[in-house]
């Protein structure tokens, strides 16, 4: 046997090596020492198998494999989320080619579309403005106006707005610890998450108890806002009134 064979057999199955294999290694240094680097390797893995998984992580998992990578569509990069607002004509003209979803399944792309634009457009100050924070009172208040309850937090609320979409009550909040906005919409949009992007803005559709969560984000240039947890979140707090 020579060395390429030696180390081609030993690579197949390292953990079974044969009489030969025993016989050349003890004859041939280089290979006691390639040996020698590749058990070490399997008694790492061995040890990495073992190592606990975290808390949560099978949630997580479930989730991403709902977001299949596929096709999608980026505009350039926005420097602030609030400048979106700001230049409405300029963003709406590319709402009429808006968004591929990220899935290739045939969905309404219009919901993304009127989505946006409902982003876009005009709104009151909003129960945050002065104080930079809603109470947790008022995020009730404007979850039971759409037709939901809660049992649990959805975290720190910047701001937050009693809206309305197809002339239905919802839910529409600015969230603290990012740019992100979350509406809160009593229509049963999505059977699972899904991911688009378009017009500087990415986003997702995920159940939420009898209706729909959107979290919608802007491209910002640098690293992008993971919403996943933030969908989880609003799944545990939000339930049906």
């Amino acid at each position: 046997m020579n060395c390429l064979e030696f180390r081609k057999k030993l690579l197949a199955d390292p953990r079974a090596p044969t009489s030969d294999l025993r016989a050349h290694r003890d004859l041939c240094p280089e290979c006691t020492v390639f040996a020698g680097r590749i058990e070490r390797m399997e008694q790492a893995l061995t040890e990495a198998v073992l190592i606990e998984p975290p808390e949560g992580l099978a949630a997580r998992i479930l989730l991403r494999r709902s977001l299949v990578d596929g096709p999608s569509v980026r505009a350039p990069p926005r420097r602030h989320f609030l400048a979106l607002a700001a230049s409405v004509a300029t963003a709406s003209i590319g709402l009429g080619a808006f968004l591929m979803w990220r899935r290739g399944e045939e969905v309404d792309s219009a919901v993304a579309r009127e989505l946006v634009a409902h982003l876009l457009g005009a709104h009151p100050p909003g129960l945050g403005a002065q104080v930079r924070r809603v109470p947790e009172a008022d995020v009730v208040g404007l979850l039971a106006r759409a037709g939901f309850g809660t049992r649990g937090s959805l975290g720190e609320v910047a701001n937050g707005w009693p809206c309305e979409f197809r002339q239905q009550p919802i839910a529409h909040f600015l969230m603290a610890a990012n740019p992100v906005t979350a509406l809160v919409l009593p229509f049963d949009f999505v059977r699972r998450a899904q991911l688009f992007f378009g017009a500087g803005i990415s986003g997702i559709l995920a159940p939420c108890a009898h209706g729909t969560l959107a979290l919608l984000t802007a491209f910002t240039g640098g690293r992008e806002v993971d919403l996943e947890p933030l969908v989880e979140r609003f799944q545990s707090a939000i339930i049906s009134a």
